[in-house]
């Protein structure tokens, strides 16, 4: 695959980024790298020209890091562990895990829109094996995800969660967090698998929380197995002028039926495009 492009440190900026002037209005350079989006080649090319171009690609290149349709290297990793909570970088150095030494000049993460962490978890297991150290994968993962959930604006989250994931040693619980920090998200797709009823409840509730905090969820996503997961189904409803396709797979247990479930959203028919419901 193509090699991500590497981030810019304090030398590189004045090497590369000069400040010339650009023959098209910052506008017009926006739509070109928007249409560009998966041409990561290009926009990398288009990163290196000025500072304007820089600004406009170094936006949509970020954007999704974590998404499987970016077919990329590790090297993505090394930027966002520069980018770590000092005291999330403290934990990690205290396990033995190298960070790298140098500092960069731009926010990548603050660009972050989307975030599939299956595909992230996959990226630092692979990172971590080249360093012989695989057995941290969820503590590095867990930093990982609370330098997201503090850092960007989430437009979207993909996440499956298990317990040893969510719990690691430390004081995070990036879960938690995303309905403290994150509440624009408009499409939120959620896999729960969980040991024991007891966990199930507390992701339960812990799913719920994040749906209450959004603002104007769209698209809504769950497949779980084990109890009911009528917490979820509740904060849903305060979305029904919103909600435009939800997806529920897996679940065992539903007190609602399907009738009752779409009766919530009677007002809001005639804006959904596909409501899938399944038990």
């Amino acid at each position: 695959g193509f090699l991500y492009p590497l981030p810019l440190t304090l030398p590189m900026m004045s090497t590369f980024l000069t400040p010339r002037h650009s023959l098209f209005p910052f506008e017009v350079i926006s739509i070109i790298v928007e249409n560009l989006s998966d041409d990561l080649a290009t926009l990398h090319s288009c990163m290196l020209t000025n500072r304007q171009w820089f600004n406009a690609s170094v936006a949509v290149v970020y954007r999704a890091p974590y998404s499987p349709s970016n077919d990329y290297n590790t090297g993505p990793v090394e930027v966002y562990l520069m980018s770590l909570l000092e005291e999330d970088k403290e934990t990690l150095v205290a396990h033995g895990i190298h960070l790298p030494a140098s500092k960069l000049t731009v926010d990548y993460v603050s660009f972050t829109r989307e975030i599939v962490d299956s595909v992230l978890y996959k990226r630092l297991e692979e990172w971590l094996c080249d360093e012989d150290m695989s057995e941290h994968t969820d503590l590095l993962f867990s930093r990982m995800m609370n330098m997201f959930v503090r850092k960007c604006r989430l437009r979207s989250l993909n996440t499956c969660m298990y317990q040893k994931k969510i719990n690691v040693e430390g004081p995070s619980d990036w879960l938690s967090d995303v309905a403290r920090y994150q509440h624009d998200l408009n499409k939120l797709s959620v896999k729960l698998l969980c040991a024991s009823p007891k966990e199930q409840n507390d992701m339960n509730n812990k799913v719920a929380s994040i749906i209450k905090k959004q603002k104007s969820l769209k698209e809504f996503s769950l497949f779980a197995f084990g109890p009911c997961v009528n917490p979820i189904m509740d904060a849903l409803k305060q979305h029904s002028r919103t909600l435009e396709k939800v997806q529920l797979g897996g679940c065992t247990v539903l007190e609602y039926s399907v009738s009752e479930f779409l009766n919530t959203f009677k007002n809001i028919k005639k804006t959904i495009h596909s409501l899938l419901l399944w038990n």
